[in-house]
């Protein structure tokens, strides 16, 4: 299974994904409710299968001397051959627990961390878990132990936060997908999407609950020069480009995408979307297709727009609930989106454009900006069709 980004980017290449074969044809999509199994994973925190619980009890790796952090290295590499990766949660654990090493020797002398063995070790690791081959949000936030053996780079109280956050902000991510699919996949007005449009902005709750925590915990202000330089390291595996943990935006892409995206005509946006979208764990690339297939490549809003006038008058109320459900969690994603702008992008150091810039994902500061025009102007959109 390839993830490698083509380029020039563009939509049909990001949508090159293998299909499960339990996927349904787009003609069946109004008789189904779209559901890909979700393996539990609640059990990685407790894993270790590199034997690197107590490196990371004793010391961040910060604070590490790099002999040590390279000693270290080619360990886990030689365990992780001798164990074998032998399941999801043991692929997922493996790259949790060498990601931070990557990242602490890329710093400071760039291509020491490819040892013999290291890259086709993560490939497997990535290949066991469909997952990108290096740590991400999830690991480093939701498969990271929460206590003294939590796999830190600085070791500070605000990266306790930015982990726990991350966390946090991702723990009903999966469910708020399913959710969205089950709305982008059935016919406008019924029951089903009526009831998923009412559980909607309690899934993104948590989303606002992370952002309040970093706030008052100020990450973001030792975020840019403190932190990020550590977690964000760009590691080139297997030929593709990936980043490490980029905070907030990651896990929001896709919602993104379905609601409003995939349709909109700026180039600048539906570039980054691609750059996220390579780096997504594989069962939610896998679900975007799926539901992109049934909807003809049309968002949520856009689809709205051209059917809403073709919904039967007995189906018409559940339609504005749904609506009210679809309504309510853009006005709750612009909130966040305006609190987020707030604290965090007076952190992040400007650059020019093309440049890496900590907290945005290799973007420009600016796209804080335009992706909160852009949900303004789906919410203005939906509230403007007549049901």
């Amino acid at each position: 299974m390839s993830l490698v980004r083509e380029e020039p980017p563009t939509v049909s290449h990001a949508m090159a994904i293998p299909a499960r074969p339990e996927t349904v044809p787009p003609d069946q999509a109004a008789a189904f409710t779209l559901r890909f199994p979700r393996r539990d994973l609640a059990h990685v925190r407790g894993l270790d299968p590199l034997g690197l619980d107590g490196f990371y009890a004793q010391a961040p790796v910060r604070l590490r001397h790099t002999h040590d952090v390279m000693t270290t290295l080619r360990l886990a590499v030689r365990r992780g051959h001798r164990h074998g990766v032998d399941s999801p949660g043991t692929a997922l654990a493996m790259l949790r627990d060498v990601d931070p090493l990557l990242c602490r020797l890329q710093r400071h002398i760039p291509d020491l961390w490819r040892y013999d063995g290291l890259e086709p070790l993560l490939v497997e690791c990535g290949r066991v878990a469909e997952h990108p081959p290096r740590g991400g949000n999830d690991t480093y936030g939701d498969h990271n132990p929460q206590d003294e053996r939590a796999r830190l780079f600085t070791g500070t109280a605000e990266e306790r936060a930015l982990y726990r956050g991350l966390a946090l902000g991702e723990s009903r991510l999966d469910d708020l997908l399913d959710e969205l699919a089950v709305i982008a996949t059935s016919p406008l007005g019924r029951p089903g999407p009526a009831a998923a449009a009412d559980r909607l902005t309690g899934l993104w709750q948590p989303m606002i609950e992370a952002a309040r925590l970093m706030r008052k915990a100020r990450v973001a202000p030792v975020m840019a020069v403190d932190i990020a330089p550590w977690v964000s390291n760009v590691l080139t595996i297997d030929g593709q480009d990936y980043r490490g943990p980029t905070a907030a935006q990651l896990p929001v892409v896709l919602v993104d995408w379905l609601l409003w995206g995939c349709d909109v005509d700026d180039p600048r946006y539906v570039e980054y979307f691609l750059y996220y979208f390579a780096e997504q764990p594989w069962r939610r690339r896998w679900l975007v297709e799926q539901v992109l297939a049934c909807t003809e490549g049309r968002s949520l809003v856009t689809r709205w727009e051209e059917d809403a006038d073709r919904i039967a008058p007995r189906h018409r109320a559940a339609a504005r609930r749904t609506r009210a459900g679809l309504d309510a969690l853009l006005t709750r994603m612009i909130g966040f989106r305006v609190s987020h702008l707030r604290f965090a992008k007076p952190s992040l150091p400007e650059r020019e454009a093309g440049e890496r810039s900590w907290g945005s994902g290799q973007f420009d500061p600016e796209m804080l900006d335009r992706l909160l025009g852009h949900t303004e102007r789906a919410q203005a959109r939906l509230r403007a069709v007549s049901v």
